[in-house]
């Protein structure tokens, strides 16, 4: 019921447009949309990127926030 900064995806490629589909049907937009390690769909990316959602794809979340926990060391 609350807005998030972040969908943080864990789903199989061929399930990404249809959760992007849900995202936009939500009455508030999320910051980015993100598609775990070993996930990408372009139609995903085409559906969000119109609508100024960032879009990742093939990054694992918890490894990049570490990385960037380290840089500001």
């Amino acid at each position: 019921p609350q807005p998030v900064d972040i969908i943080d995806l864990f789903r199989a490629p061929q399930y990404c447009p249809a959760h992007a589909q849900e995202v936009l049907a939500l009455p508030w937009k999320p910051f980015c949309f993100w598609m775990q390690e070993g996930i990408r769909s372009a139609e995903a990316r085409a559906l969000l990127e119109p609508e100024q959602i960032l879009v990742v794809e093939d990054l694992c979340l918890m490894v990049e926030h570490a990385r960037l926990l380290t840089l500001q060391k």
